[in-house]
């Protein structure tokens, strides 16, 4: 019987046991999970049995063995830190050891991304977030800006955020390597991944609509209000929406601008068309067409819940995320790996953590202070 535990609880007791701070009721439900596992999450349906007839065929030959005892803690302690990270099973099954990345210039490694932006007022002073301090930070015709002891940034109205018929203007910028969430003064909620831009009014008091500009990528909790649609224009786009939860992706070096609903519903146009999505749905905009399909909306989110999820998802879009994440640049020598890859990483992880387990799958990183190589 498999026993009820959630990912999030799995996660944090994988994580004791490789720490060495777990229970012994916990490393009862560990045991159990294990016995039990069912690794459809990480690999398509058609690879499933045999990458489990091969991983159980390799555990029950060590469980057999004399050093049995003192394997399987190691084991099952490997086993559930790289699924976690998303691509174990793959290294049980394959018996592969990975290379795992070289670093060839003057940092040893990498730190993930963090909460890191930088605001720019209206009258073009630039404001560092991440070293500026908790509580208000200024305040602007219509609204005050405070940080948040959680680091976030936050609007409160106040009175007219219009002078002689104009509208002021912030932008937030996230550098690459770094993210951060921003609270508008109508109460709408904007997450924005690494290397992203958003540009907004500092007050809707007055507004017909609650209009912003996005580049790169943000995820969307929109504050209901009938009366005043937002609107979020973006790389050959606009998204119309009276209150919803979606996703844009809207980098320069993405081949397309994809738009996924979570909650809600939205109207989505370019220059030629124009469709309505529902939840569960994903768009994808090349500027001319768009193409709408089901998917599953965890993958594309997956970067504000702190991970990378990729299904079937070939290397250069892997890479692409990758470098945005630990702000580098990728070079490509060689013939290009035709790999790729299903599974999900703690976007919390160092740089050779995270390269170690793409490694798995027969790919070389050289790491170069900013840059990584891939020559395979």
């Amino acid at each position: 019987m498999k026993p009820k535990i959630s990912q999030t609880e799995l996660e944090a007791i994988a994580y004791k046991n490789h720490i060495g701070t777990i229970s012994p009721q916990e490393r009862q439900l560990l045991d159990q999970w294990y016995e039990s596992f069912d690794d459809t999450v990480f690999f398509h349906q058609d690879k499933q049995e045999t990458v489990k007839l091969r991983m159980w065929t390799n555990v029950r030959n060590t469980i057999g063995s004399k050093k049995s005892a003192k394997l399987w803690p190691r084991i099952i302690s490997a086993a559930c830190m790289v699924i976690v990270a998303g691509f174990g099973i793959y290294y049980l099954a394959q018996h592969k050891t990975p290379k795992g990345p070289v670093f060839t210039g003057t940092q040893k490694d990498i730190n993930p991304g963090e909460n890191k932006a930088y605001l720019i007022l209206a009258n073009g002073q630039r404001i560092d977030l991440t070293s500026a301090k908790t509580g208000t930070i200024t305040a602007q015709p219509g609204t005050e800006i405070t940080k948040l002891n959680s680091g976030a940034l936050e609007y409160h109205p106040k009175d007219s955020g219009t002078s002689a018929g104009r509208l002021y203007y912030n932008t937030i910028e996230t550098p690459f390597g770094g993210q951060y969430k921003v609270t508008l003064p109508d109460g709408s909620e904007i997450w924005l991944n690494s290397g992203s831009t958003l540009r907004y009014p500092v007050s809707f008091s007055g507004a017909k609509e609650r209009k912003v500009e996005l580049s790169g990528e943000a995820y969307f909790e929109i504050a209901k209000d009938a009366g005043h649609p937002f609107i979020v224009k973006s790389r050959t786009q606009e998204i119309t929406v009276l209150g919803t939860h979606f996703n844009v992706n809207t980098y320069a070096d993405e081949p397309s601008v994809n738009t996924t609903l979570i909650e809600g519903s939205i109207k989505l146009s370019n220059t030629s068309a124009a469709v309505i999505l529902k939840p569960g749905e994903r768009s994808v905009n090349n500027g001319q067409s768009i193409l709408v399909r089901q998917v599953d909306v965890a993958q594309d989110i997956a970067w504000k819940n702190g991970y990378f999820e990729f299904y079937d998802t070939d290397l250069r879009t892997v890479m692409r995320q990758i470098s945005r994440w630990y702000g580098l640049t990728v070079f490509y020598t060689g013939k290009m790996p035709a790999k790729r890859f299903t599974g999900k990483i703690h976007r919390n992880m160092k740089l050779s953590g995270t390269l170690k387990i793409l490694s798995y799958f027969d790919v070389n990183f050289v790491v170069s202070d900013q840059n990584i190589y891939i020559n395979n």
